[in-house]
């Protein structure tokens, strides 16, 4: 099938961004020791988010402020 035949490709936009996408993620498995754990999830209930996100912002934060 040609596509040709249903637009017209030189009227198409060259720069076009996407800025609601989220990044691709991908599954890692890291063993940590429940003591730390259970601090992460108290301190993730406190200011109301979810520990894997509380663990993946202290990751971000040490890798892009250092």
């Amino acid at each position: 099938h040609d596509s040709t035949e249903y637009i017209d490709w030189s009227k198409a936009e060259k720069n076009v961004s996407f800025p609601n996408l989220k990044p691709t993620t991908k599954p890692i498995s890291i063993r940590l020791p429940e003591y730390m754990i259970d601090h992460l999830k108290e301190k993730a209930n406190e200011i109301d988010v979810p520990y894997q996100s509380l663990i993946k912002n202290y990751i971000k934060q040490g890798l892009f402020n250092s």
